[in-house]
């Protein structure tokens, strides 16, 4: 079975975006943070509507992520006409149930914290990996808003960067 991992940098106060959704403290000095390697284990991106629009706002278009299917999770966007792109209107938790018994690689949770909150929730999400940056922004987009319960994870790796970032792998313990 395809596992689903929550991949996503966050700042040390909890934190994975700005208030306006903007990510410009995050370190981009080269490091790779083992994300060519991670690539290759997946081939599906889960977003939510607000991670979407805001990747298109930088000009990012999703049918270009390496080959891999997209879907984004909205109640309120139309359906798309970008090719890989794909507008999911049904339960997330349902949705993603059905995809992990699908044929292929991993699947990546790349955002945001609601519909990471969401997949917590309904227990489809299989792994964490944080890269915690040694930055506090003081406010912002929640790495996990509220849960509404508790989830036990058991650590399965970490690495300290030279640049100070912090990478913690997490298997969650369902």
């Amino acid at each position: 079975m395809r596992k689903v991992k929550y991949s996503v940098a966050n700042t040390l106060d909890g934190f994975i975006a700005r208030v306006d959704g903007s990510v410009d403290w995050l370190l981009m000095d080269g490091t790779d943070y083992g994300m060519s390697k991670f690539f290759k284990s997946i081939d599906a991106l889960l977003l939510g509507r607000k991670t979407y629009e805001f990747a298109l706002t930088q000009g990012h278009g999703m049918k270009s992520s390496k080959g891999m299917s997209c879907y984004v999770f909205s109640r309120t966007l139309k359906p798309s006409t970008s090719a890989g792109v794909e507008i999911i209107s049904e339960s997330a938790g349902e949705f993603v149930r059905r995809l992990k018994l699908q044929a292929g690689k991993d699947i990546w949770l790349m955002g945001g914290g609601e519909l990471a909150a969401s997949l917590l929730a309904e227990g489809v999400v299989d792994e964490i990996e944080l890269n915690i940056h040694p930055v506090l922004l003081g406010s912002g987009i929640q790495l996990f808003p509220e849960l509404g319960k508790q989830l036990d994870l058991k650590l399965t790796d970490w690495k300290a960067h030279q640049n100070g970032c912090l990478q913690l792998s997490y298997q969650v313990k369902n």
